[in-house]
């Protein structure tokens, strides 16, 4: 069943000298408010499966199966998802596909294949446009781990830009200070009147007014 269009995740506490992934997807970490998956993926078996996995780990969990691209489109229009696991095999739909739709959608989204071994030269060229990880269909003991730092390595990202984009207007606004001013603003350099008053204080000046 599909929420609300507001976003609800993993709580991140506060940073403390442990790793971010350690610190906010510690195995016994205790999920607050209810983290929600979009699973595209034809096959509803399949997606049950990754939907006890999730949920051998985490009780707040709510999932959500798309099987065509206006289901991804529909579910993008009706609620925020935490993360996407994407399928190579839907029929008639390309993962590719579901990758670029889910980057326009939300930047710092964890997007996860799951799929047989023998798609595994897509997902690498998945992975290199932006896809997280790759889980294989009979290893879903690596799909938590997996999305765990998914989810720490888009925050991290998150939090690099927000930084960036700080800096960049702490730039603009002194830029704009600077072109405005009606007193001249500029930054001397004295170090050459320094190495000419050390001068003077090797050759025993010691009054430098009466100089």
């Amino acid at each position: 069943m599909l929420r609300s269009n507001q976003r609800v995740g993993l709580e991140i506490p506060e940073r403390t000298g442990k790793s971010a992934t350690n610190q906010c997807f510690e195995r016994d970490y205790i999920v607050q408010t209810c983290f929600h998956v979009l699973i595209v993926n034809d096959s509803a078996i399949d997606a049950r499966l990754v939907t006890r996995t999730l949920r051998k780990h985490w009780l707040n969990v709510d999932t959500h199966r798309a099987t065509n691209e206006q289901d991804v489109q529909k579910a993008f229009a009706e609620a925020s998802w935490d993360c996407v696991l994407c399928d190579m095999n839907v029929p008639g739909f390309d993962a590719t596909r579901v990758l670029k739709i889910i980057q326009n959608k939300a930047q710092d989204l964890p997007f996860i294949i799951i799929s047989d071994i023998v798609h595994l030269e897509s997902a690498v060229g998945l992975l290199r446009d932006g896809a997280r990880d790759f889980i294989e269909k009979d290893n879903l003991a690596r799909l938590v781990p997996a999305i765990e730092k998914a989810l720490s390595s888009c925050e991290n990202q998150r939090q690099q830009r927000e930084t960036e984009a700080k800096l960049i207007q702490s730039e603009r606004l002194y830029r704009d200070l600077f072109n405005s001013s009606a007193v001249s603003l500029w930054n001397e350099d004295l170090s050459a009147v320094y190495l000419e008053l050390e001068k003077l204080r090797a050759q025993g000046l010691k009054d430098l007014r009466a100089h």
